[in-house]
């Protein structure tokens, strides 16, 4: 079995050339194309978990950030991935208004006391993004 490229596939799907498909579950072209997820009981396709990568040297420049990234991690959902995902493949907008839009509102929705006890301001933050 060969891959294609997703692009390539949603067209083929959307003009009829082709059934099947696979996707990641994050795609924002699922629902813009309506199509139906099928379970992979055989485990046949591997789990892709977004991982935080960053260089060592930040946490010395700035730990503050480093705490907030921390903290962010497994906050995000797929739903949220995808409607981020949509938003800029299929609204045409900036990746990173995107991204500062979701995490000003995740920071909103962050209890005070994970921000303060980390010893960072989160209102700062909020006007950096």
């Amino acid at each position: 079995m060969r891959g294609l490229n997703h692009d390539l596939a949603y067209r083929a799907i959307e003009a009829g050339s082709l059934d099947v498909i696979d996707v990641y579950t994050t795609d924002a072209e699922i629902n813009d194309y309506q199509l139906k997820l099928l379970d992979d009981d055989l485990n046949y396709f591997p789990i892709y978990n977004a991982v935080i990568v960053y260089r060592v040297e930040l946490q010395r420049r700035a730990p503050e950030l480093v705490a907030l990234l921390h903290h962010l991690s497994g906050r995000i959902n797929e739903a949220d991935m995808a409607a981020m995902n949509g938003q800029v493949k299929l609204e045409n907008q900036l990746d990173s208004q995107v991204a500062a839009n979701f995490l000003k509102k995740l920071l909103l929705l962050m209890p005070i006391f994970k921000l303060t006890h980390v010893g960072y301001n989160s209102k700062k933050i909020l006007m950096n993004i």
